[in-house]
C-alpha cells in the first residue's frame, strides 16, 4: 500500500480486506473507522457482485467497483484465487481520473498477488 500511496500525488486512502470483511492493513483511515470501513467494503462488494449477476449474462464474479463523489475517485477491486481465498482493495484518490487510479490499483493487485499467491 505504501507503493500505492506513493505512485499517486492525490491519494487519500487505501485499504486490503478479507471478502467476509476483516481488515488486513489500511493506510490514510483513521483508526476508529477501519473495522467499519472494511465491513462496509466486504458488503459493498457483495451488493454489487449480485446486482452484477442479475443484471448481465454470465456467473462470472464482479472484478471492480468504482465511486466518483466530486473530485474523489474511488476503486474498490477483488483479487481472488490467494492462499487466505479473496481480497479487495480499496483505494480513493482526490482529483484523480479513474483510468489512473484503476491502473495503480490494478498494479496494487498484482503485488497482493505475488506476496499471497495460491
Amino acid at each position: 500500500l505504501n507503493k500505492l500511496a506513493d505512485s499517486l500525488p492525490s491519494f487519500s486512502s487505501a485499504m486490503i480486506c478479507t471478502a467476509d470483511g476483516y481488515n488486513l492493513c489500511t493506510l490514510g483511515v483513521s483508526e476508529d473507522q477501519v473495522s467499519r470501513l472494511s465491513a462496509m467494503t466486504s458488503s459493498m462488494h457483495s451488493l454489487a457482485d449480485v446486482l452484477s449477476t442479475s443484471v448481465h449474462d454470465g456467473e462470472a464474479p464482479l472484478d471492480i467497483v468504482s465511486l466518483t463523489n466530486g473530485s474523489s475517485n474511488t476503486v474498490l477491486m477483488a483479487t481472488r484465487r490467494l492462499i487466505i481465498g479473496q481480497v479487495l482493495l480499496w483505494v480513493t484518490a482526490e482529483h484523480e481520473t479513474l483510468g489512473a487510479l484503476l491502473m495503480r490499483a490494478r498494479v496494487a493487485g498484482e503485488g497482493v498477488r505475488e506476496i499471497l499467491a495460491d
